[in-house]
């Protein structure tokens, strides 16, 4: 009984034994390898510490010039994948700064006037005779006042060509010497102003310059136009004077209207009295003979009396008196 028990006790201490050995090998086996770890784990595991983490400088771009010429830095964006669209952007050529204007902001070349205004004027107030009415352009002063503005804003440009510009100078010149009359009207001749010489005097503003009606007949008219026919053209305002015409001179017109005018006075007998050897002419063949050159043969043109070439010449009395109705 004594013995039976005995081994009883011994066989309970070695599985006591072997259970503790077992329970000690499976501690040291949990001590040398880790438990498995979860997905949270894992990523925190994967992700560098602060410390590890290197700090790149951002590249950057040499320097450029904007348009404008001022000297800017481009700082290289991070990288990052590039669209479609963004190529299309990269692909398309700079901008270009614009060298010329818009076509709105060009300024227009200035054209010939249309002279309507002193058109209008001069049929309303000048008869087929070429007499004045002095006091209906005084009704009418700011009509002509107008025009004359219009004439001083822009003097004739080359562009415009012969016609035209010498078409502006004699309406310049007819129309600034009724403005002459009117400030001093009533008045019974052209020679009662500025002490018999209102030629001379300096009162027309064209543009940004003063003018005189001499200036404008002999320095631009005679001088730059070399037409012998002008002189039946402008009008000095006296009764011996060619006629005003009725009617404004333009590029269309002009050489007509000149070769009318110079037909007109070259056979009406209150300024020239013609035959086949004697010629008694009005001054103005005198005083601008070399316009004319040879005097016979530039009468024989217009003239309906056929003049020989060797016919004497002498001229007639000049009348001063104002040109009025």
């Amino acid at each position: 009984m004594t013995f039976n028990w005995k081994i009883t006790l011994l066989s309970c201490c070695s599985l006591f034994y072997l259970s503790c050995a077992n329970a000690g090998q499976e501690h040291a086996t949990a001590k040398s390898q880790p438990a498995e770890l979860s997905a949270t784990d894992t990523n925190l595991a994967k992700a560098p510490k602060p410390a590890d983490t290197a700090v790149v400088p951002t590249a950057t771009e040499p320097k450029t010039k904007n348009l404008v010429g001022k000297t800017t830095k481009k700082h290289k964006p991070a990288t990052a994948p590039v669209t479609k669209t963004q190529q299309r952007i990269v692909a398309r050529p700079a901008a270009v700064a614009e060298t010329t204007p818009p076509a709105s902001k060009v300024t227009p070349r200035a054209q010939p006037p249309t002279h309507r205004a002193w058109d209008e004027l001069l049929q309303k107030h000048v008869n087929p005779a070429g007499q004045v009415d002095y006091k209906g352009f005084q009704r009418d002063q700011k009509q002509l006042d107008d025009y004359l503005k219009s004439l001083a804003k822009q003097l004739p440009d080359e562009d415009w060509g012969r016609d035209a510009r010498l078409a502006y100078w004699i309406n310049a010149y007819n129309a600034y010497t009724v403005k002459l009359i009117l400030g001093h009207y009533p008045v019974k001749s052209i020679r009662e102003i500025y002490d018999g010489n209102p030629w001379d005097v300096k009162w027309i503003e064209l543009e940004e310059g003063q003018f005189s009606l001499n200036q404008i007949e002999h320095r631009i008219i005679r001088k730059r136009f070399d037409e012998p026919r002008i002189h039946f053209a402008v009008n000095c305002a006296a009764q011996s004077c060619p006629p005003l015409l009725p009617r404004a001179f333009t590029a269309e017109n002009l050489d007509s209207m000149l070769a009318k005018a110079t037909r007109a006075f070259v056979n009406n007998p209150s300024y020239n009295k013609i035959s086949t050897n004697n010629l008694k002419l009005s001054k103005i063949f005198d005083w601008y003979a070399e316009d004319f050159e040879n005097i016979q043969r530039f009468i024989g043109q217009y003239s309906n009396t056929a003049v020989d070439a060797n016919a004497s010449v002498s001229y007639m009395d000049y009348d001063w008196s104002l040109n009025a109705q």
